[in-house]
């Protein structure tokens, strides 16, 4: 349905936002809760370029650095599924450059 699309990626987007103040806060208290939303979109439609693409993107901004809490963050996203939605992305989107770049991104 064109609505659930529309409703997911508005979603990822709005995700992204939060991730990346989170980042900005270093907290991760609510990184979980985030974690959980982003593979959901990605799993939810997993036929979306776009989704896919913004998803491992926002997933990658916010797992990566070498601050203290670096570990917690990725841990909190391998817990639900992040990896795996990830690679879903990759093998569905083979000839994407876009989700490609973003997912290796993402995995590092």
């Amino acid at each position: 349905d064109q609505r659930d699309y529309h409703r997911w990626h508005l979603a990822v987007r709005f995700l992204k936002s939060v991730a990346d103040r989170t980042m900005a806060a270093k907290g991760a208290e609510d990184l979980p809760d985030i974690f959980q939303a982003l593979t959901s979109a990605m799993q939810g439609f997993p036929a979306c370029e776009e989704i896919q693409q913004a998803g491992c993107a926002a997933l990658s901004e916010t797992c990566m650095g070498t601050d203290l809490r670096c570990a917690e963050r990725r841990n909190a996203a391998g817990d639900v599924g992040a990896v795996e939605a990830v690679v879903c992305a990759m093998l569905g989107h083979s000839s994407s450059a876009g989700v490609q770049a973003a997912a290796c991104n993402a995995l590092r």
